[in-house]
């Protein structure tokens, strides 16, 4: 890893990861090449939730001066990405965090245009750079920063898509994003009551409640597919009914997230029971449907 000039901004990389290192590995050079050659001194910091085909080792392995740590195999998504912030902020100080999903595949240029933008905006006051992805084949955005609908219903959100400039958000999927170190750590990363799922959304409107911006950059960051569409379950119903209201699925993350961040407790409740209704009919039904509700979701 390059050194930079004294006032370019100390990045460390969080990355959480389960077991497709074909996908991590040249995910991960092509971002440790991204950021050498980006305006920025950084650190590659990678959790590795007991892959059993050793992705951490592999990375470790290809990129020795990354930091991998090896967990227990349940922490998932959203629990991974806090053990690793917790890991790399012994490394510190920095002056940014880049939560990055080794699914994306990185634009060399735009990962430079992201990091100056990050530094441009932060020289005046505190912003969070969110990089949006498209698909592999296609020229459409996959995951992006979203703007709230409604101040009424938490999980209104509307898609931002990037343009010529940068574009304001009130929340993110967490693909790419530069958050200020400050702000990271008076909110102590991510929220620990989430598995897997919408701790970066819970993260991102954390962010906007604390009054800081948070812009979409202009232009794809890279390339990543989203997920594919639910089809409906083989199992029987008690089956569904114990699966979709437990572990991951568990719809008291849902709940959780509408009532941290509700406009008031009526509006609140009355969209925690709708979720719950509709998760209820989905499971009885049997309808084609991917769990849980939002619009990000992660895998590995």
């Amino acid at each position: 890893m390059t050194d930079r000039q004294s006032h370019s901004p100390r990045i460390a990389v969080l990355v959480a990861c389960f077991n497709r290192h074909r996908i991590t590995l040249p995910n991960m050079a092509a971002l440790i090449a991204a950021l050498d050659a980006s305006p920025c001194r950084f650190d590659v910091h990678l959790l590795d939730d007991a892959s059993p085909d050793r992705t951490g080792e592999l990375v470790k392995a290809a990129h020795p001066a990354v930091n991998v740590v090896v967990s227990e195999g349940d922490l998932f998504w959203n629990r991974g990405m806090l053990r690793i912030f917790t890991a790399a902020r012994g490394h510190g100080p920095y002056d940014a965090y880049l939560m990055f999903n080794d699914d994306v595949t990185v634009d060399a240029a735009a990962v430079a245009r992201a990091v100056a933008l990050w530094s441009e905006l932060n020289a005046a006051s505190p912003a969070t750079v969110i990089g949006a992805t498209r698909a592999q084949g296609e020229p459409r955005t996959t995951y992006s920063g979203y703007r709230q609908t409604s101040r009424h219903r938490v999980l209104s959100l509307a898609r931002v898509e990037p343009g010529d400039e940068p574009r304001s958000c009130d929340t993110f999927n967490a693909n790419f994003v530069l958050v200020p170190a400050a702000t990271m750590e008076a909110l102590g990363g991510n929220d620990p009551f989430y598995w897997h799922s919408f701790g970066d959304i819970d993260l991102g409107l954390s962010i906007h409640r604390r009054g800081e911006r948070l812009v979409v950059a202009p232009g794809w960051i890279g390339r990543c597919d989203d997920r594919a569409v639910g089809v409906p379950s083989r199992h029987g119903l008690l089956r569904r009914l114990r699966q979709g209201l437990t572990g991951r699925e568990d719809p008291r993350q849902n709940a959780y997230l509408i009532w941290k961040h509700r406009a008031h407790a009526p509006g609140a409740a009355l969209a925690i029971a709708g979720m719950l209704a509709k998760r209820l009919w989905v499971l009885a039904s049997n309808a084609p449907h991917v769990m849980p509700d939002g619009p990000d979701a992660k895998v590995g």
